[in-house]
Order: C-alpha cells, then sequence, then structure tokens
C-alpha cells in the first residue's frame, strides 16, 4: 500500500509545528516534551507544554517513531523529519533524527532560531510549490 503525501501536506505540517513552539516557553532542550515544571512527557500527551523540534513533529502528527498503528502519520512524521533534517545538515540525512536532535540541543541554541530555521524552510518549500 502507498501512502500518498503531498509536499505542500508536509508544509502546512511545519507550519503547525512553527505555530506550537511560538509562543513564549514553548520550546525546550535535552528532551521531546515538558510538562511546564521540569518534568518530562510524552509529546502527545496532554500535559506537555513545551516541546523539541523533533517533539514538535511529533506532537503535531499524534505519532512516534515506533508507530505502526496509522501508516498516514507516520510517513507525514518521516517526510517531515527528512526536510527538516535535508535543511538543517544537507551532508547528513542518514541519521536525520539525530540531526534534529544535535542540532536542537547544541549549547547556546534559542527558540528564536529554531523558529527562524522554521520559517526559512517553509518559505522555501512554499516558493517551490507555487
Amino acid at each position: 500500500m502507498t501512502i500518498e503525501i503531498t509536499d505542500e501536506q508536509v508544509t502546512d505540517a511545519l507550519v503547525e509545528v512553527r505555530q506550537l513552539l511560538t509562543p513564549d516557553g514553548t520550546w525546550m532542550q535535552d528532551g521531546y516534551a515538558g510538562d511546564g515544571s521540569d518534568y518530562t512527557c510524552v509529546p502527545t500527551s496532554i500535559m506537555a507544554t513545551c516541546w523539541c523540534l523533533d517533539g514538535a513533529m511529533l506532537r503535531v502528527t499524534q505519532c512516534d517513531r515506533k508507530s505502526t498503528d496509522n501508516p498516514w502519520r507516520a510517513t507525514l512524521l518521516a517526510r517531515m523529519t527528512a526536510a527538516v533534517a535535508a535543511w538543517l545538515h544537507p551532508a547528513d540525512g542518514s541519521r536525520a533524527a539525530a540531526v534534529i536532535h544535535d542540532w536542537n540541543d547544541a549549547a547556546g541554541r534559542t527558540q528564536e532560531q529554531v523558529l527562524a530555521s522554521l520559517d526559512a524552510l517553509i518559505a522555501k518549500r512554499r516558493a517551490v510549490h507555487v
């Protein structure tokens, strides 16, 4: 069975990730998601109030990397992960999720840098698919 995910659907999901990470305090490092009181939680938890970049993608797709329950969501997550990793580090697509984690958790990384990177990726994807 082939799962059809359009480039536009991937871009729309990245916009949702950007929106999720926009309010102050909704981005984090050193964990997929947090509950706002120094506890980590799964990204899809109703308790989650902040996410790393990868955790935000997991939240938006309501999926995890090992899930086979919803092939469409899993495929969307895989396409988003590949797009973000290729944007952040074009030469290292073979370890896409690790590239995202390493970039997100780099010392000195800021929420503003994460949002700016997402903005640039989204703008590039929209320019190509107009």
